[in-house]
């Protein structure tokens, strides 16, 4: 990975100033960011054709990447079996993880921890891969088969080496500081589409040297009508079965629904979800079977009453509860609304929320729009209320957007404790400042 990403950018911008005429549009854009107290940021990205290669350099560091339809290097996050493989119960019968491609994608922000190079012989079919991070190191293959228009097969090999997690101060070990030694995976799915119904079937099995095997299953089912969406998902995870970073997992069994009402711009929308995870029952008599139920309902309206004034008002909340084996119970509950309101000239928005973990919060903000290319702002909030972390915000904001240039700046007090005093309040003013332009 290169050690100076400042110069490829002025190395970009010498391509992207020299290509020929005949050569297919390429652009370079430049950001650049300065928030002080913290420290200053500056990055390139270029595109042209299907190549990207973007580089950036903050406090914490330089980081660079590329990707082109054959090779893919630099800050990777997953996508797929890779997901699931990681997590098979950590996603909800809406996410798209069940409908998007397995590999790997330059995160674009390059702040993924893993790190690695993909390679493609056959672009968007065939894949090689290795990776590191502070998960440990990993490395397999990939392959994605088209069923036509009917839906796609795909297919996973992965080899994990997790990071040891002993102390520092450990000075004897008969075997691997992980008791499973390196992880091997193998995962398939199949996905199939018929008019408004697509269904996905998901597997996999994790493979350690010196722990017991295991397996995962998922099953999605997604369903579409007018003014109707509905989505179902069956999970289910073997003790034996580890993630490629370590992690082990009891037995589990997940069932979940999303659905989802309206959605038309002249219509109300209603989106409720539930899921609830089984864990194997205990041998033990007396004990309960642990299990955990999640709740969510969101109401989202939008109107235009009078003036032709667009008003969209959403209301949300969810329950988390937890019955453990012993009868111990552990539950959250969450409430949240909010308001916007916005004409050619004017945005404005209120948030109110509610969390029993977090106690409450409030945020709003004001815009105006004194031309197309220009927008001031003022954001307010403040969190934690009813705690003794208390904190509150108050920043002001300026915005100027032509031809693909954009400036911003802000200042303000964020996240200063409501306890501090005026007194201290100084210590959490934050001035920022934001650029990017385009070079054709």
């Amino acid at each position: 990975m290169p050690s100076r990403p400042p110069l490829l950018a002025l190395a970009l911008l010498c391509l992207g100033g020299t290509a020929p005429a005949a050569a297919a549009p390429s652009s370079v854009t430049v950001e650049q960011r300065y928030d002080w107290p913290r420290g200053a940021e500056i990055g390139a990205r270029f595109r042209r054709d299907h190549l990207e290669l973007i580089a950036r350099m903050d406090p914490d560091g330089a980081a660079a990447g590329i990707s082109t339809p054959w090779l893919v290097a630099g800050p990777l996050v997953g996508r797929g079996l890779l997901r699931l493989a990681s997590d098979p119960l950590g996603f909800s019968a809406e996410s798209p993880v069940f409908e998007e491609g397995t590999g790997l994608a330059l995160d674009a922000s390059l702040e993924s921890s893993r790190r690695g190079a993909l390679l493609m012989p056959v672009p968007g079919a065939l894949g090689l891969f290795a990776r590191e991070g502070a998960d440990g190191d990993g490395f397999g293959a990939f392959a994605d088969v088209a069923l036509g228009t009917v839906g796609f097969m795909d297919a996973l090999l992965l080899s994990s080496g997790p990071a040891s997690r002993s102390a520092p101060d450990d000075w004897y070990f008969d075997r691997s500081p992980w008791p499973g030694g390196r992880i091997g995976h193998g995962c398939a799915r199949l996905s199939a589409r018929a008019g408004g119904l697509r269904w996905t079937l998901a597997t996999g099995s994790s493979f350690a040297e010196w722990a017991p095997p295991g397996a995962f299953a998922d099953l999605r089912m997604r369903g579409y009508t007018p003014g109707a969406e509905a989505a179902f998902l069956l999970a289910a995870v073997t003790p034996g079965y580890r993630s490629p970073d370590g992690k082990g997992t009891a037995e589990q069994s997940l069932a979940g629904m999303e659905l989802r009402l309206g959605g038309d711009a002249d219509r109300d929308e209603i989106d409720a979800a539930w899921s609830l995870v089984v864990e194997r029952p205990s041998a033990v008599p007396g004990l309960e079977i642990p299990r955990h139920l999640r709740l969510r309902v969101a109401l989202a309206r939008r109107s235009c009453p009078a003036y032709d004034l667009p008003i969209r008002w959403i209301a949300e909340g969810d329950k988390d509860v937890y019955r453990a084996a012993d009868g111990r119970r552990e539950e959250s509950s969450r409430l949240g609304s909010a308001l916007s309101i916005s004409t050619g000239e004017t945005e404005s928005r209120l948030s109110l929320g509610l969390s029993g973990a977090d106690g409450a919060r409030i945020a709003g903000e004001v815009a105006l729009r004194p031309s197309a290319a220009l927008r001031l702002g003022l954001d307010a909030g403040a969190q934690r209320l009813g705690t003794r972390s208390a904190n509150a915000s108050l920043e002001g904001m300026l915005v100027f957007s032509l031809r693909g240039e954009r400036h911003e700046a802000r200042a303000g007090i964020v996240d200063c404790p409501l306890a501090a005093g005026w007194r201290r309040t100084a210590r959490y003013v934050r001035l920022s400042l934001e650029s990017s332009f385009r070079v054709p």
